[in-house]
């Protein structure tokens, strides 16, 4: 998600393939200010489970941001609430 949108409880983003890159960076903003992000990771693009690694909107604004450190081919984001989202995600070496 790059621009504003409507998620579900438990929606994800699309697949993100890491080959070639050692991490994530993601930021975003949040209607929902209690919103969890977690990102879920993958060795085959299908079955899915959640990492250590979840981040929380802040207060009063929603913002939220963390870095991933990818050990996996594929990485996912999954919301935790229904909300108003805008995330971006990074990938870097």
């Amino acid at each position: 998600l790059k621009s504003s949108a409507s998620i579900s409880a438990s929606d994800t983003t699309a697949s993100i393939d890491m080959n070639s890159h050692a991490k994530l960076a993601i930021y975003g903003v949040s209607s929902d200010n209690s919103q969890q992000i977690v990102v879920q990771v993958s060795d085959d693009g299908s079955n899915w489970y959640d990492s250590k690694d979840s981040f929380y909107a802040n207060g009063s604004n929603g913002h939220y941001h963390g870095v991933h450190e990818a050990l996996t081919r594929y990485a996912r984001i999954k919301y935790s609430t229904t909300a108003t989202e805008t995330t971006k995600i990074t990938k870097y070496v």
